[in-house]
């Protein structure tokens, strides 16, 4: 048979068949609890970041970005990522010592 041909064969059998299916009852959706209370999210921790008291003084000359930012991750703990042109800078870092 031809493509045509074939295809006008099997859309005879196959139309009607799509057009003679049952109807099938509407299905009901079960009933959903209702979501339990959620915790209110808390600020993160300032981890008393204002009550650290720098002893000596701290000076660093010069040095990289990616020196600058170990030792900011080093004093407050929080992860630095350095971009490129950042990394290769020069920096000086220069904190006195707290009265």
């Amino acid at each position: 048979m031809s493509n045509i041909k074939f295809f006008l064969f099997t859309s005879l059998i196959a139309i009607p068949s799509v057009f003679s299916q049952e109807e099938q009852p509407p299905v009901i959706p079960e009933i959903v609890k209702p979501a339990e209370p959620v915790e209110e999210a808390q600020p993160p921790a300032a981890d008393n970041l204002g009550d650290t008291l720098i002893v000596e003084d701290i000076e660093h000359s010069p040095m990289s970005g990616e020196e600058l930012a170990d030792l900011y991750s080093e004093y407050t703990g929080r992860r630095v990522i350095v971009h490129s042109a950042a990394s290769t800078a020069e920096f000086t870092f220069k904190q006195s010592a707290s009265p």
